[in-house]
């Protein structure tokens, strides 16, 4: 507990240099090895403080926290979008916490041990959306400035030579793009016409997915997701029936997603059963789960 006090105390001089100084002044310091090191101790006091043997967060990621809160404007993009207002939230819950965290209390120490384990995975999410926006704007001025070189080796300094080449075939990703804009356009018009045969091949596809990110899923998806079944529901079109086979899809991708796709999945979960949202429900499954089974690999 005293080592915890100690490094708490030298961890605060740490955080409250972010109020005194400028942006530019706050990316020296956080590169600084002192602050780092520092950081580090007051972490390795609470680990020592619950025996835990792997790192709780990373020092960046904590100073991340920080960072975020107190210099929000030049951090995140200008118009924020909902991941940047989730970790600026998220950036900002941690410092209030960390601020007011008493080192007396041992319930709240495993608490805050808690907060700073999630906010390690918040952030990491975070960072990988923010890397493909960024991606995404060199990429599109790559395309406008008729593959200028130097928008070229900025994105090679991201992401190395050998996916930027990947990243910068313009015909496969557009091509892929454009497909299944088309796909789903064909499909909702297959659906006019009562032809449902699409379903449980698109079904057998998320059901791959689910067994890819996670094996043990199997046996729970065979019953749940019977092929049989969903074509004798097609067969009949019961679509009530179909929903609550993709509803049981939603909570299962619940358990595996981001804690910010929550909302909009439970949003979702509580559509009316109707051709258009079982599409809609459909393209956000295969959306996510194809992300999540690439992210795996």
């Amino acid at each position: 507990m005293e080592n915890i006090k100690l490094f708490k105390n030298s961890f605060s001089q740490i955080y409250n240099q972010f109020e005194e100084i400028t942006f530019e002044e706050s990316i020296k310091f956080l590169m600084k090895k002192k602050t780092i090191e520092q950081t580090k101790n007051f972490l390795n006091s609470l680990q020592s403080f619950i025996n835990y043997e792997k790192e709780i967060i990373p020092p960046k990621i904590l100073l991340s926290a920080f960072f975020i809160y107190h210099f929000q404007e030049d951090v995140l993009s200008e118009k924020k979008n909902d991941i940047d207002c989730f970790i600026y939230q998220k950036s900002k819950f941690i410092v209030e916490i960390t601020k007011k965290l008493s080192i007396q209390s041992k319930i709240e120490i495993l608490k805050y041990i808690s907060e700073l384990n999630k906010y390690k995975h918040y952030f990491n999410q975070w960072k990988i959306k923010d890397l493909e926006s960024q991606l995404q704007i060199y990429k599109q001025m790559y395309y406008d400035s008729n593959f200028n070189p130097n928008i070229k080796n900025k994105i090679e300094k991201l992401i190395g030579i050998e996916k930027t080449n990947e990243l910068l075939i313009i015909t496969e990703s557009n091509i892929q793009k454009m497909l299944k804009n088309a796909f789903w356009d064909i499909l909702k018009q297959d659906f006019k016409k009562e032809n449902y045969y699409q379903i449980s091949s698109l079904i057998k596809d998320i059901k791959f997915y689910f067994c890819n990110i996670n094996p043990k899923l199997q046996t729970k998806l065979d019953d749940y997701l019977d092929n049989n079944l969903i074509n004798i529901y097609i067969k009949i079109k019961n679509f009530e029936l179909l929903f609550e086979i993709v509803k049981f899809c939603l909570i299962e991708l619940k358990k595996l997603d981001a804690p910010f796709y929550d909302r909009k999945n439970s949003n979702l979960q509580n559509l009316v059963p109707n051709t258009d949202n079982f599409i809609l429900i459909l393209s956000f499954l295969l959306e996510r789960l194809e992300l999540i089974s690439s992210l795996k690999k």
